[in-house]
């Protein structure tokens, strides 16, 4: 499922959320972009807060080779 389809059913749904959520496959890190970029205080932001909540990002991690 695209994200923006996630949004728009978790914003028109009377149904909980984790209900809804279940068998969801989204990106991790496309929610964490987009809830970067929501607008504070508005329906997607709150949808994109459970939702990251659901599919945490953890950055990778950058490994430095020391040179000796």
């Amino acid at each position: 499922m695209a994200l923006k389809d996630a949004v728009e059913l978790l914003t028109s749904t009377y149904l909980p959320f984790d209900l809804v959520v279940r068998g969801m496959e989204l990106d991790a890190k496309e929610v964490a972009d987009a809830l970067a970029k929501a607008t504070p205080d508005t329906e997607e932001a709150t949808v994109l807060q459970f939702l990251a909540g659901c599919f945490p990002y953890t950055a990778p991690k950058t490994v430095v080779k020391s040179t000796e």
